[in-house]
């Protein structure tokens, strides 16, 4: 092929697309890595897909409806992008098709990189074989190529774009356009073919705020629907009607947008109305937390929020407006949903240091709470910690109040009304789910043991080891023994430490997070501190490793009884060997068959590290914890844990 091929990695949807695949694939055909995801095809589909050498991979279930549908085309898209072989990534609709001057753009870009992750690519529509030169929406841009390094990922069920940190992300503007195909017949029925896209639409802000309803549905659609107006009036005027699009289908873009504001005025107006369940489906996830943040609660948090989406709910995250806190938490955190997030206005003296400020911040966060909550439609509050404790004085009764708890709190007579309160409790332990009932004289009915969970997606597609210590600048003629976390005492850091320098020559142990160097020590060549890594490339750092390991300090009863790490399910994700410190929250989901278990002292440890390095079985156990952790995947567990709320009472939350 003229100039070798592009390294970039193409991502096509499908589902009975042998009509318009070949146009696609033979406009792309110079790219090295082209990636079908295919919703189950019957037609020819999959053996063009193998003419044109292009991989395939079927549509994660979760994203389709019953009748096979996509019900999250954001979600499919973000699976696609999980698998691409190479960071640079343009997608397409397999009806659409990539210009030869857009081609030569990427292949310039991809081997000289212009400082730009993120590009705007122009569109152009062919109608019936016509090239359509004049329109209303022209030039169209769409966020079609960028780099994965970007930590963009896909959002919104339906018409889904890229979600980015724009204020650190610089984006480039490309010359040439990517093509659409149409039929006149389709323009001309546009407002007809609109509805579904409308529905879907009205289904994820139907429980808006006033002021986003007032600043986006209305002000919004009208600003659109008046500009297409006179965009297109121009367009006719200047240009005539040959080379622009027919009348009727402009007119239906007009018409559209009012569409969807009288339609959700009138879900305002009569708010039963509201829901095609005819049910209650809000969920207001409040709590006291900078997002996004470097803390591994952060993407708990994130990602419940974002199952609970995908199971269908209408949810809400309210957190503090914190000092100095930005970025995209959808981004941040890899999201596949899209939902509302408030920041609320608090007393926030944290950066001061002051004494109390902690105190201050969180009751007045509490306050701002409940005067948001006035005027909003029941639901259920979901939150954590401490938020709890307050919440639960102030929730009027059309709320229903679930509390998950991680750790037992100091003063466990303070959340006595909370329990009361609440219609379910989760705990992440299983000691501390069975506790819970005497610690609060409740009932185990009302008790739920969740463990945390872990996106299975995230940690697929990734590169071979090699690849990956390649991309952070890792040895590879080294055993690499990886630790993932913070230095919080209880985590038992010390441990790894000592375990270390008793490993023989040609192991390094890379320790990932805000773990500071042997205090005093002298430069190790066993020991790596890299300090903190976003989200987004822990997984990366997951597959350079040999041997991943999981800590705790058995004389702290947090370690013993309370903790559920996220590591742990990353761990058992990643299908890397584990050697773990031997505790009874660990016995919660790892054994002897999944994991190198070890006594809580530096030599069993630094032995099981050895183990899972060298041991025959070393990868049969990572397979058995990789099985072992496919059914706590974020969305499964939203979902028991919404089972077990509707259980609880069937009006918490309706089906």
């Amino acid at each position: 092929m003229p100039g070798g091929s592009i390294q970039c990695t193409v991502g096509i949807l499908t589902f009975n697309s042998g009509a318009t695949l070949r146009r696609a694939l033979d406009s792309v055909k110079d790219f090295d890595d082209i990636l079908i995801c295919d919703g189950g095809s019957t037609d020819d589909t999959l053996a063009i897909a193998r003419e044109f050498g292009a991989r395939v991979i079927p549509q994660n279930p979760a994203y389709q409806q019953p009748d096979g549908s996509l019900k999250d085309y954001g979600g499919v898209r973000n699976q696609c992008l999980d698998a691409a072989r190479y960071d640079w990534f343009l997608y397409i609709d397999s009806d659409e098709a990539v210009s030869p001057g857009l081609r030569e753009e990427i292949r310039s870009i991809c081997r000289r990189p212009a400082g730009h992750l993120v590009y705007r690519v122009p569109q152009i529509m062919i109608m019936d074989g016509m090239w359509i030169r004049y329109s209303s929406f022209y030039p169209a841009y769409q966020h079609r190529f960028f780099n994965r390094t970007s930590g963009a990922r896909f959002g919104k069920p339906v018409h889904e774009r890229i979600y980015f940190d724009r204020e650190k992300i610089s984006i480039g503007t490309l010359k040439y356009p990517w093509h659409t195909f149409r039929s006149r017949e389709e323009w001309i029925h546009y407002f007809s073919r609109m509805r579904k896209y409308r529905d879907k639409e009205i289904e994820a802000v139907k429980d808006q705020t006033a002021g986003h309803y007032l600043r986006w549905t209305v002000w919004g659609n009208i600003r659109i629907a008046g500009g297409v107006c006179i965009k297109a009036l121009y367009t006719y005027f200047r240009h005539g009607f040959k080379e622009t699009l027919p009348v009727r289908g402009e007119l239906g873009r007009v018409f559209s947008p009012l569409a969807l504001m009288l339609r959700i005025t009138w879900l305002h107006l009569w708010p039963g109305e509201a829901s095609a369940t005819g049910g209650n489906t809000r969920l207001y996830y409040i709590v006291n937390a900078r997002m996004p943040t470097e803390r591994a609660h952060g993407i708990q948090i994130a990602k419940m929020c974002d199952a609970f989406r995908f199971q269908g709910l209408d949810v809400t995250l309210v957190v503090p407006n914190r000092v100095g806190v930005s970025g995209d938490i959808f981004a941040a955190y890899r999201l596949s949903q899209t939902f509302p997030v408030v920041r609320l206005r608090v007393i926030d003296l944290l950066p001061f240091n002051i004494p109390g400020a902690f105190i201050l911040e969180t009751v007045s966060f509490a306050l701002s709470a409940r005067l948001w909550l006035l005027g909003k439609p029941g639901g259920v509050i979901y939150t954590r910690g401490e938020m709890s404790l307050f919440l639960a004085f102030l929730l009027p009764r059309r709320f229903s109040l679930v509390w998950e708890t991680h750790i037992k709190p100091p003063r466990v007579w303070l959340y006595g009304h909370a329990v009361r309160r609440g219609c379910a409790i989760v705990a992440a332990t299983r000691a501390y789910a069975e506790e819970i009932p005497r610690l609060w004289n409740t009932l185990p009915a009302k008790v739920l043991y969740e463990p945390d969970g872990v996106s299975l997606s995230d940690f697929t597609g990734l590169p071979a080891k090699e690849e990956a210590r390649t991309q952070l600048r890792l040895p590879l003629d080294k055993t690499i023994i990886l630790y993932a976390g913070s230095d919080v005492p209880w985590k038992g850091v010390y441990l790894l430490r000592q375990a270390a320098t008793l490993l023989p020559d040609g192991y390094l142990t890379v320790f990932v997070g805000d773990i500071a160097p042997d205090g005093g020590a002298p430069p190790s060549q066993k020991k790596l501190y890299v300090g903190h890594q976003p989200y987004t490339q822990i997984p990366l750092w997951l597959a350079a490793a040999d041997v991943l390991v999981l800590l705790g300090d058995s004389r702290s009863e947090i370690a013993r009884r309370y903790t559920s790490p996220l590591k742990r399910f990353e761990y058992m994700a990643s299908r890397r060997p584990i050697g773990a410190v031997d505790l009874p929250s660990s016995r919660d989901i790892l054994s002897e068959d999944r994991a190198f278990l070890a006594a809580p002292v530096p030599e069993a440890l630094a032995h099981s590290i050895e183990a899972a390095a060298t041991s025959p079985n070393r990868t049969g156990l990572a397979e058995a914890a990789y099985r072992a952790v496919e059914p706590l995947d974020w969305q499964r567990r939203a979902g028991r844990i919404l089972a077990f709320i509707r259980s609880a009472g069937p009006d918490n939350i309706r089906r």
